[in-house]
């Protein structure tokens, strides 16, 4: 029985992966996604969220661009006079 080199069928394998690789890619790329996994972000506060006043600009700047923003962080003093309410921003308190 006659063995195949390795070096004349490496070629052949490697040539299939990098082929079906980039049709995986060419496919998840056209596929529809909704607007939400495009769109969306966390802003994670370390610290009490009335008291960051930067990240509820943040938060209310995402919102404002049309981003589906989740404020996350400790309930402590929850002033929001940045954020205005026409704005949907969800409060995760920790």
């Amino acid at each position: 029985m006659r063995e195949i080199p390795i070096h004349s069928v490496f070629p052949g394998v490697l040539f299939l992966l990098v082929l079906g690789f980039l049709t995986w890619k060419a496919l998840s790329f056209v596929r529809p996604r909704n607007q939400h996994t495009l769109r969306s972000v966390a802003i994670l506060v370390l610290g009490d969220i009335g008291r960051s006043p930067r990240m509820m600009y943040h938060a209310k700047s995402f919102a404002e661009n049309d981003f589906e923003t989740d404020l996350i962080g400790y309930g402590g003093v929850l002033s929001f006079q940045v954020v205005s309410s026409t704005l949907f921003i969800p409060l995760h308190v920790l």
